[in-house]
């Protein structure tokens, strides 16, 4: 963390009367150890002021806005008091500067707001309620007071039309909710006016008064309207809908839309185009505003990005992922935006094989057929689809009339169908394609499969065998385990779509990153093909947990569909598990190693080839088969049959030991290396010796 470089060097309070406008001239930034110009020195407005105006050439500036050095030695930049006061205040705004791509720390300015002299001084803010919520009406509010006294009586001359006025009772005393027509200052500084809403879908509500001094002569008379702002019920947050990473050309630019991130709000009567995002620092790049790429845009709306308003400029590293905090107003939550930058690509992401009826025609929209680029392309028209090898048994129809070629502008507007002919008798029928856009290119072929009305079988469940999976580990899901299958249809149309997850671990697909040095990725699903079982991309992943398992599917082929599919999944344990025990001999003899001493219990385990191979031979001893050969490995089969034994060398030894391993080649598992201690039993062979 390094000191900034960019810093505010002179700053002073201003001092403000109502209704002047007051230039601001004593604000002034500078860079360590540059000289630049004026006019790159720019001031973001963070915090607007609160009882003030801050404006440029009469322009009021708001949260987000900027204005410049040049601007300031201009005399362009202004403050001007908004709101009448009785004694004297403070008001402030806050904000950052930045040049090029350094910024300084947050700087407040502060204004010192002179006490008003006029004869009478109407404070007049307006009120901010939840709907069918109540608030009380202070000073702070609304209050009118002279020079010489502060008794002041109000009228209402026009009620309120979606809530009511009510004066609340001393403490311990029921409250009583009709509308009143008069109250006073005293009402006000005590806090008993309560404006109470009446709970309908309204925006706004206001009531008309008219205010006299109490026990003045002159009976002046203060009109006015007092206007209340209701706040809907905000009951949801905001959820985001779509999560894509965002692709751009490196050191490039591109338009930031609704098609890489996207949020809904379930609050009625919300129109999502409300919400708004706001970002910070970004290392990789900067947001900015199509309409003028050089300014930088820290907040916007879903409508901007909908209306093609935002532009993110690429600098800096090709990966990175940064913050934006979204909120409806009410609700707050943070979304993370994954940015990409590389080489200039276009190429096809979507290329569905469609099936149709005999003699029909079938729309061609962007969920069947697409192209993606991370070029800037701000007009899908630019993106051009070429038929290279026209459909054998059918035409092309765009917009009515047959072509050669279309946009995927007219892939999003459903103008572009496939039109079959109806004397043809083949089943299948394709057409090939080169999409281009800015010099780039990538060629493909769209199939179609036809059918005949009356001739659809249902899906066929060939294989449905249950999955072996190991704790923590991932498990290929192959033909062995999972297979469907019908006349006609290729495995790519196959659909298994998940129904029901497992409980004890996840299915998940195999892709391979773009960039060959890069590894494989495993992505949750919620569906996938029979040519994703076949080609070994679709897994099972277990948690730590052993147990049984299983997950429910729909297998569909886009007409006929095979409804609450069951695939089971035995969670084995990831190592072979080995039971062992102790035992005891007699100097000079021996002990058959049997399934006392040596045990698998597990039955998964306990059916398979496992080999045991001794990593510790005994010292005082050795391991031997029923015939007397000296072994160094033996099976579970020997064991269970009694073939194994140990054999002691009638040494003077009270104990001995031997570590041995389990595997088994068949299913790739071995075990942890076991450690079997053996007591031995000192015979009285020896005399005595002087």
């Amino acid at each position: 963390i390094q000191p900034p470089k960019v810093k505010v060097s002179y700053l002073e309070l201003l001092e403000a009367k109502v209704g002047e406008k007051q230039t601001i001239t004593t604000l002034q930034a500078e860079v360590q150890g540059k000289n630049p110009n004026p006019q790159t020195i720019k001031y973001i407005l963070v915090t607007p002021p609160a009882l003030g105006s801050l404006q440029i050439s009469d322009k009021e500036l708001n949260e987000g806005d900027m204005f410049t050095q040049k601007d300031i030695l201009d005399n362009a930049l202004s403050y001007i008091v908004r709101m009448q006061e009785v004694v004297d205040n403070l008001d402030q705004f806050q904000f950052r500067v930045f040049v090029e791509d350094q910024y300084s720390p947050l700087y407040t300015f502060s204004v010192s707001i002179l006490a008003s002299l006029d004869e009478y001084v109407l404070t007049n803010k307006a009120l901010v309620v939840k709907q069918g919520g109540e608030v009380t009406l202070n000073e702070k509010y609304l209050w009118l007071q002279s020079p010489s006294s502060s008794d002041f009586l109000y009228k209402v001359t026009l009620e309120p039309k979606h809530g009511r006025l009510i004066r609340d009772s001393p403490r311990g005393m029921p409250r009583f909710d009709g509308a009143i027509r008069y109250f006073s200052n005293e009402d006000l500084e005590s806090h008993k006016l309560i404006y109470k809403h009446d709970g309908s879908r309204t925006t706004s509500d206001e009531f008309h008064f008219s205010a006299t001094q109490e026990g003045s002569d002159t009976q002046k008379t203060v009109t006015g309207i007092f206007k209340v702002q209701i706040q809907f019920k905000n009951e949801h947050a905001p959820e985001r809908i779509v999560n894509n990473v965002f692709n751009v050309v490196r050191y490039g630019q591109r338009l930031l839309t609704t098609d890489v991130i996207q949020f809904k709000d379930d609050d009625s009567n919300f129109n999502d185009t409300q919400i708004v995002y706001a970002r910070e620092g970004i290392l990789s790049g900067n947001i900015m505003s199509v309409s003028n790429p050089s300014q930088p845009v820290f907040r916007f709306t879903q409508a901007d990005l909908r209306d093609k308003n935002i532009l993110f400029v690429h600098h800096g590293a090709d990966r990175e992922q940064f913050p934006l905090q979204v909120s409806d107003g009410f609700h707050k939550t943070t979304a993370l935006l994954h940015i990409q930058a590389g080489d200039p690509y276009l190429r096809i992401v979507t290329n569905t094989m469609t099936i149709i009826d005999h003699g029909s025609t079938k729309t061609l929209d962007t969920n069947l057929l697409s192209a993606d680029s991370n070029m800037d392309i701000r007009d899908d028209r630019e993106i051009k689809f070429d038929v290279t090898s026209p459909p054998s048994d059918g035409r092309i129809i765009v917009s009515g009339i047959e072509a050669s070629e279309f946009t995927q502008e007219d892939l999003k507007k459903g103008v572009v169908s496939y039109e079959h002919n109806y004397e043809s008798l083949n089943a299948k029928d394709s057409f090939g394609f080169t999409v281009r856009a800015k010099g780039h290119s990538d060629n493909g072929t769209f199939k179609i499969k036809i059918f005949k009305q009356g001739h659809l079988s249902e899906p066929e469940v060939i294989t449905n065998e249950v999955i072996i999976s190991y704790e923590g580990e991932h498990t290929i899901i192959s033909q062995d385990h999972l297979m469907v299958e019908q006349v006609d249809i290729l495995p790519t149309e196959m659909i298994f779509t998940l129904k029901r997850l497992p409980r004890l671990g996840y299915v998940v697909m195999l892709k391979n990153s773009s960039e060959v040095t890069a590894s494989p990725v495993l992505d949750y699903i919620n569906s996938f093909s029979q040519e994703d079982i076949d080609q070994g991309r679709v897994l099972y992943v277990s948690t730590s947990f052993q147990g049984r398992d299983s997950f429910m599917v729909d297998v569909s082929n886009g007409f006929g569909t095979v409804e609450d599919l069951t695939i089971m999944v035995d969670i084995m344990p990831r190592f072979i598990p080995i039971q062992t025990s102790n035992f005891s001999v007699k100097e000079g003899l021996s002990r058959i190693i049997n399934e006392e001493i040596l045990n698998i219990s597990h039955p998964f385990y306990s059916t398979a080839n496992i080999d045991f191979t001794l990593e510790e031979l005994p010292q005082h001893g050795e391991i031997r088969s029923l015939e007397g050969d000296e072994l160094s490995y033996f099976t579970w089969h020997d064991v269970k049959l009694g073939q194994v034994v140990y054999m002691h060398d009638s040494s003077e030894t009270t104990e001995d030991s031997f570590t041995l391993s389990a595997s088994s080649y068949e299913i790739d598992r071995r075990s942890h290396p076991v450690t079997i201690s053996v007591a031995i039993i000192p015979v009285n062979d020896e005399p005595p010796k002087m």
